[in-house]
């Protein structure tokens, strides 16, 4: 299990700049912009839909479902 957990990490960790710019391609500016500015105040964890796009090579994005690591200030972003 541990094998197979770390080749799944490593995938995932050798796609990573990739996907930010599939992230920034599918976004448009301000949303991208917006998630970039609350990685700079906490930990951002995107999930869903997004990710299963991105391996599919779909550029279609309805929603980006983030969970953020600690309490921001949103309106300061």
């Amino acid at each position: 299990m541990v094998k197979k957990y770390n080749k799944i990490s490593e995938e995932v960790d050798s796609k990573a700049s990739k996907f930010l710019r599939y992230l920034e391609d599918a976004l448009e500016g301000e949303a991208f912009d917006f998630i970039k500015g609350l990685t700079l105040e906490t930990n951002v964890y995107l999930f869903s839909g997004i990710i299963r796009n991105y391996f599919l090579h779909n550029y279609l994005i309805r929603d980006v479902d983030l969970v953020v690591g600690t309490s921001v200030d949103i309106p300061k972003i």
